[in-house]
């Protein structure tokens, strides 16, 4: 059970509990808020170049991957490189994601925004297909509102939203902003992020600008409170963001 609380002060404390190429068999599709299922290639359309299938949400939604079926995905190797499907966040990933095909099942990916990017490879379309779930999800429901504007002196905000679960591997960002000008503070009152000292799955990072690392910058995971706090620096020091996941 995933667990965050954050609370805010002014001098702010916060609490976590808890290739370009054109390509003819290009699609673009815009999911309600109801997963869908897909099939492809369509049986009368043939394929004999990477297909780029561009997926988008409502809203801010962000999207869930699941393949239901990739047995008909048969390649001739084990690196799945002339029959494949890989995935991303948008069409500059595809270049560093990894490839699936019978051999290889693909694992549930879930989107960090509202887009998401198959591409697939096929060497026969009258044998070689595959079928996926696209799922949206409502972030706002398990992420919860967090403050855009901090006064003081202080709130707690926690993760997921009460009465919420959080989707394996949803990543949720927040940002907020010193309305005093004073540095915000974030201090953990309470956590159960995943085990003790391995960040890699479930943590919250803090950070004084939008582009975070986990590990590298301040990051925490497991049961256990930590003694020490994150204060907002540099230049945007009246500005902190989180990501939980």
């Amino acid at each position: 059970m995933l667990s965050l609380a954050i609370c805010f002060v002014a001098f702010a404390f916060v609490t976590c509990d808890g290739q370009s190429q054109t390509q003819t068999c290009s699609e673009v599709m815009e999911i309600p808020n109801t997963p869908q299922t897909i099939t492809r290639p369509l049986a009368d359309k043939p394929v004999s170049t990477p297909c780029n299938f561009r997926v988008t949400s409502l809203n801010d939604n962000r999207i869930k991957l699941v393949f239901s079926d990739l047995n008909n995905m048969k390649s001739s190797n084990s690196d799945c490189n002339d029959t494949y499907v890989k995935f991303a966040d948008d069409e500059n990933g595809l270049a560093s994601a990894t490839p699936y095909c019978a051999t290889k099942q693909a694992p549930q990916f879930i989107t960090k925004g509202n887009q998401l990017v198959i591409q697939y490879l096929i060497k026969n379309s009258s044998n070689n297909n595959f079928t996926a779930q696209l799922t949206p999800i409502i972030v706002k429901m398990p992420c919860g509102t967090f403050p855009e504007n901090f006064d003081g002196p202080e709130q707690i905000f926690t993760f997921p939203a009460p009465n919420q679960t959080v989707e394996v591997e949803l990543e949720c960002t927040y940002k907020t902003k010193s309305r005093t000008g004073a540095p915000l503070t974030a201090t953990i009152s309470d956590i159960k992020l995943g085990e003790n000292g391995n960040c890699t799955n479930d943590y919250v990072v803090f950070g004084s600008s939008a582009n975070l690392t986990p590990n590298t910058d301040y990051t925490k995971c497991g049961k256990t409170v930590p003694q020490d706090s994150y204060t907002s620096t540099a230049v945007s020091y009246t500005h902190l963001w989180a990501i939980c996941r």
